[in-house]
């Protein structure tokens, strides 16, 4: 089995990827932009930045994405001039597509966002069929809808010529930013987003599903996202039922798309099918119980889970993905309640499903999820360590250098900077400002401005906002070695539990980084029956930073302390 990618994004936006082949978590490099929230797929993930607009991240490829942009130069013969731009007026544009039907003059056909970049010049089309034309490149033909040839005959009225211009897709290995519902960016700011619908019966592989919510409770759809398209044209209206506001929508491989009303009550839409991946329309399935409202919910392969504002983890009986046509099928037949309180949840591919702790933020996998056992047997927490993250003051500068991209500069515009919560002044985030400060990113100027109006905007939607403690800025080394997260998406991530990732598990001394860390299993001090780790390196006398001591200590009050780290 290809090794797959968890992704998950930390309380303080910075996006990790933990392969099933790895052992550690990798921080992607920063691109200027915390990410509050994501949904990833093997291909490319799309998530919720900071200043509440949609980026989508495109890893860089062996097989680069080129697209040739392509039109038609037309001309009409006339005794006067011959063949000339002077068409008749009911001929097609002087420059169109193929068929006519649309006009596409040169001057006109440009870059679809700042992630593209020309390769050359327009050049003419020299072969026909596998023949050479002329120096000029001109087919002919007695009228523009019949067949056109090489040669030119004494009938031949109307004459075309084919010119080429490649554009390749540049913005790779960062977090794009993709163009706005509208043309003012504050206006409706982005709370989340789904992707998926990659394995649709009948339906092209290449082609995917993306759904976001706005913090009014509209949901949008991203129309024609493929491989050669993947930031898609255009953003279409969902209409909702009324009085049913959207908080959160997830999309499966297959399509299926469940979304939570701002009532506590879970959408289903109906409809989806190959031939329109939007679907039709909703139908609304109730909350497990009058007090249990749900606040989140994620779509699978062959199931839906959910957690409950308080929360409770819920498991959807009946689910069958593969029939999108069967509304039973798609809408369930019952609610069953499962150990533990999560935060979030994330099912993947083969409906393993992951979550993060409601009390503590940990990482945990369900582990005994089988197709015989679909709801799984116990949640088990992961403590892979984080791995070196890259160089972010580089990334930037060489970002900005490119001038390719749109960069956002980190803000911290949300529900807790509505409540007046202020992020930690850390010396990493003091760096950070300074560096924005002096930036070059085009909307680095447009941060502040974003940041007012959103909190207009927040004032409104706070009132039916599911998330009382949404996306938490609190830091995320609370101890050394220790990380809170905030979101996770397992979408992107096939695993064969539990023999393919046992090193996701355990904590190897050997596996821990050259300065000291502590490995701990819950907040506060250590749980009944297990160890807590600390392991000190020793920073004098002949054999600086080897390891000095490990200490094993069961039922510890408080965490264990490291030496102090030299500057």
């Amino acid at each position: 089995m290809p090794a797959t990618n968890l992704w998950a994004v930390d309380s303080t936006g910075r996006v990790h990827t933990l392969s099933t082949a790895g052992s550690r978590w990798q921080e992607l490099p920063y691109s200027g932009v915390d990410l509050k929230r994501v949904s990833a797929l093997p291909s490319c993930a799309w998530g919720v930045g900071s200043d509440h607009q949609v980026y989508m991240y495109l890893p860089q490829s062996d097989v680069p994405i080129r697209v040739a942009e392509v039109t038609y130069e037309n001309q009409r013969w006339n005794p006067k001039d011959g063949f000339c731009a002077r068409l008749l007026p009911t001929d097609r544009p002087s420059w169109s597509s193929r068929d006519g039907l649309v006009a596409r003059y040169r001057e006109n056909i440009q870059l679809p966002s700042l992630g593209w970049q020309w390769e050359g010049r327009w050049y003419l089309d020299d072969n026909m069929d596998g023949q050479l034309l002329g120096t000029e490149g001109w087919t002919y033909s007695v009228d523009f809808p019949f067949t056109y040839t090489h040669d030119k005959h004494w009938n031949s009225m109307v004459r075309r010529r084919k010119w080429i211009r490649y554009r390749r897709y540049v913005a790779t290995d960062r977090w794009a930013e993709i163009e706005g519902i509208h043309s003012d960016p504050v206006q409706e700011p982005v709370v989340d987003v789904s992707i998926g619908g990659v394995e649709i019966p009948g339906g092209d592989p290449d082609r995917i599903a993306v759904w976001v919510v706005t913090v009014l409770g509209r949901v949008f759809f991203r129309e024609n996202v493929t491989r050669h398209c993947p930031e898609g044209t255009s953003w279409a209206s969902v209409p909702v039922p009324p009085n049913s506001e959207v908080s959160q929508v997830s999309v499966g491989r297959t399509g299926l798309t469940w979304a939570v009303a701002w009532n506590g009550n879970a959408l289903v839409r109906l409809g989806v099918s190959r031939y329109s991946y939007i679907g039709t329309e909703w139908t609304e399935v109730g909350a497990p119980d009058a007090d249990e409202k749900l606040l989140q919910v994620a779509v699978g392969q062959n199931m839906v889970w959910a957690v409950g504002r308080n929360g409770t983890v819920w498991f959807r009986k009946g689910i069958r993905c593969d029939d999108l046509g069967c509304r039973a099928s798609v809408t369930g037949s019952g609610w069953v309640k499962m150990v533990g309180s999560m935060a979030m949840i994330s099912v993947g591919p083969n409906d393993q499903v992951w979550g993060i702790t409601r009390d503590d933020r940990q990482l945990c996998l369900r582990t005994g999820v089988t197709l015989e056992e679909a709801s799984g047997r116990e949640w088990k927490e992961i403590v892979a360590p984080l791995g070196n993250a890259p160089s972010r003051t580089a990334s930037v500068s060489s970002l900005t250098s490119l001038g390719s991209l749109r960069l956002a500069t980190p803000s911290y515009v949300g529900v807790a900077a509505e409540r007046g919560d202020n992020p930690p002044p850390t010396p990493e985030r003091k760096k950070m400002s300074r560096h924005s400060s002096h930036s070059e990113s085009p909307c680095s100027d447009t941060a502040s401005t974003r940041q007012q109006a959103s909190k207009k905007i927040f004032r409104k939607a706070l009132q039916n906002s599911t998330y009382p403690d949404d996306w938490p800025t609190r830091a995320v080394h609370d101890v050394v070695g220790s990380v809170t997260w905030s979101w996770v998406s397992g979408t992107a991530c096939t695993i064969d539990f539990p023999g393919a990732l046992l090193n996701w598990f355990s904590l190897a001394v050997g596996s821990l980084p050259h300065r000291a860390r502590t490995a701990r299993l819950g907040r506060g001090g250590v749980r009944p029956g297990h160890p807590e780790v600390a392991l000190s390196p020793c920073w004098f006398g002949p054999k600086a930073g080897a390891s000095c001591s490990l200490q094993l200590v069961r039922g510890a009050s408080r965490p264990l302390t490291t030496l102090p780290t030299p500057p």
